[in-house]
């Protein structure tokens, strides 16, 4: 099991919303080793892949667009996995039409 710390979640949440996903995802990449591969996928459970790829898919749109996220390889981690869907039952309706 993942486990973050209160104290980080308390300090996280009086910075903003950004920084308290930023609490979990930093952990799921801590868990991963910052490798996404067929050894550390099953590491994550489908909602935390989820919350990685959101904040991963937030990262690269607000720097370098979709062609950075593609360039840097997260192409597949986003769009040939249900993270649209995800984003859907998550309540994000507007958001999840982003992703084609």
């Amino acid at each position: 099991m993942i486990e973050v710390t209160d104290s980080a979640l308390q300090v996280a949440a009086s910075e903003g919303m950004d920084e308290f996903i930023q609490v979990f995802t930093d952990k799921y990449k801590e868990v991963t080793g910052g490798e996404l591969t067929a050894a550390t996928m099953p590491l994550l459970t489908g909602e935390q892949h989820s919350l990685l790829a959101y904040q991963i898919f937030r990262d690269e749109i607000m720097v370098g667009g979709f062609c950075q996220l593609i360039q840097n390889g997260y192409g597949g981690y986003i769009f040939d996995n249900p993270f649209a869907k995800v984003m859907r039952l998550w309540g994000a309706e507007d958001f999840s039409k982003i992703d084609l």
